[in-house]
């Protein structure tokens, strides 16, 4: 199915994408280590971003299953495998 509980629940940050129609939505999986909160963020063009954070790994994979069933119910496909980003999204260049 979609959603990888096994890249979900590491430490990297992960990103699903899904269409439906003209319709995109991404799915980002993450850690943050300063709270050690497994983190969930759905983004489309058309809504704010929708962000929860989960101290209970349990949760968050239990969150994450109920998500890949709702995405299925409503027709949403993968569109690629999902990007893993064992370092977390880049904010600034690197050093030179």
């Amino acid at each position: 199915m979609y959603l990888s509980l096994k890249l979900a629940g590491s430490r990297h940050h992960t990103v699903w994408f899904f269409e439906r129609g003209a319709e995109v939505l991404e799915l980002e999986t993450r850690y943050d280590e300063r709270t050690s909160e497994c983190i969930l963020e759905l983004r489309s063009p058309d809504l704010a971003p929708v962000t929860e954070r989960f101290a209970d790994r349990a949760e968050f994979r239990t969150r994450l299953l109920a998500i890949e069933r709702n995405l299925t119910s409503q027709r949403w496909r993968q569109t690629r495998r999902p990007v893993v980003l064992p370092n977390g999204w880049r904010h600034h260049a690197p050093p030179a």
